[in-house]
């Protein structure tokens, strides 16, 4: 159903809204990468498509309707440069 594939804050059934994957994915990020990217170390960050999605959404500050829209390719790859 699209409207958990797309939506920011519909679950599927026993799963996850986008909404609560990115809340965990970004504390991770805050917890675990940033402090790596701050010593300036190169990071990959490699995972499933909710996952990035809600990180691309944090990053890129897009709201729940252009985040509806975005399309993360199977194996792409997204380049961020990150300033301490």
């Amino acid at each position: 159903m699209d409207a958990w594939r797309r939506s920011y804050d519909v679950a599927p059934p026993h799963g996850e809204s986008l909404q609560q994957t990115q809340a965990r994915a970004v504390k991770f990020l805050e917890a675990e990468i940033a402090p790596q990217l701050r010593a300036g170390q190169d990071v990959l960050v490699v995972s499933h498509g909710n996952t990035l999605r809600g990180l691309r959404m944090y990053l890129e500050k897009l709201t729940p309707e252009q985040v509806a829209a975005l399309e993360i390719v199977t194996s792409s790859a997204c380049f961020y440069r990150f300033d301490a």
